[in-house]
């Protein structure tokens, strides 16, 4: 990860030199050459360098290629190395979960967490990355001890000092205010109003207000319900049918049931048996999703995972799957 992006700075420095080389030439040529070089490149150096080919195709050029080689190495090292689209995909999922107070909110939350700080660990941006990472580390504490005063006062200070950084660029602010908002909204959802457990009922409010026995000659009674017989239920007295008896019927090729209640680990290499089956994919570096298994070839396996708004489809190589479960609907 270091000698990416070492080597992304490289491309970079040389687009900004080659691309400073570029404005001057334009600007000797043609004062409207300069104004476009310099607010509309690319594609004005590159229409400009056609054009003045041997004066310019030097600088032009390099600055084209060093512009393209940088700005694919950063796309590689966003979504590819560092795993962005996973780490803005538990975000959504982290955010939908304590905007709609999912029994899993806490859980997901603590996820998104490592996943920021897995990215911020391999991230190589001098003189920020131990300040980063202890903030990361502090709110993921926090969380998983269930938000004590005390450690959440500090984490708070810690993000504070951190946003007061100079040199902090816009995205890293908003990203940072991102994740505070999310783990704020998880705290109140925890210590303000806790989440019930699915299953269970939440037991009555016991009050000390005294009780009046009323004595059951003095309730009044419909006039009409004194001597009037109930009407017969001829329903309920009319015998039911014998149960028809069904006859069995082939074998499904479908894979045996599943035990309800609990997930089926599964060879990866058997997952086209369960095209349709809901999963529970886990990966090498921790990250749990869930959804429905869509496709299984060419060594990928792609899941449909459900949110609010829709779905969405995501392709995993099968070599960076650890384990992999079936959940019964």
């Amino acid at each position: 990860m270091d000698a990416l992006h070492n080597i992304t700075q490289l491309f970079g420095v040389m687009t900004v030199v080659s691309f400073l080389w570029v404005v001057v030439l334009a600007f000797g040529t043609r004062v409207w050459w300069g104004l476009g070089v310099l607010f509309l490149s690319p594609l004005s150096a590159l229409i400009y360098g056609i054009n003045y080919w041997k004066k310019a195709k030097i600088p032009v050029v390099i600055y084209l290629v060093s512009f393209t080689t940088c700005t694919a190495l950063s796309l590689y090292g966003f979504f590819v190395a560092s795993d962005g689209v996973g780490m803005l995909k538990q975000y959504y999922l982290a955010k939908q979960a304590v905007e709609h107070r999912a029994p899993d909110q806490k859980e997901l939350v603590i996820q998104y967490l490592e996943k920021n700080l897995t990215f911020a660990k391999q991230s190589a941006n001098t003189g920020a990355d131990e300040e980063w990472v202890a903030v990361l580390q502090a709110y993921l504490d926090v969380t998983n001890d269930g938000f004590p005063d005390e450690e959440w006062q500090t984490a708070k200070a810690r993000s504070a000092k951190f946003l007061e950084r100079p040199g902090l660029t816009d995205s890293n602010k908003k990203g940072l205010l991102a994740m505070l908002e999310v783990v704020d909204k998880l705290k109140q959802n925890t210590v303000s109003n806790p989440v019930t457990p699915v299953g269970t009922t939440p037991s009555p409010r016991v009050t000390n207000a005294p009780t009046h026995t009323v004595a059951s000659s003095t309730i009044a009674k419909p006039a009409n319900s004194l001597n009037t017989p109930k009407p017969v239920d001829t329903e309920a007295t009319t015998p039911l049918p014998p149960p028809v008896q069904q006859t069995p019927q082939s074998k499904s090729p479908r894979p045996d049931p599943l035990p309800a209640g609990r997930p089926t680990r599964i060879a990866v290499s058997q997952a086209g048996r369960y095209i349709g089956a809901d999963v529970i994919l886990v990966g090498y570096d921790g990250v749990e999703q869930r959804g429905r298994l869509v496709s299984a070839a060419n060594n990928r396996l792609q899941i449909e995972e459900r949110y609010t708004i829709g779905t969405m489809s995501i392709s995993y190589k099968t070599s960076e799957i650890k384990s992999l479960s079936l959940v019964r609907p």
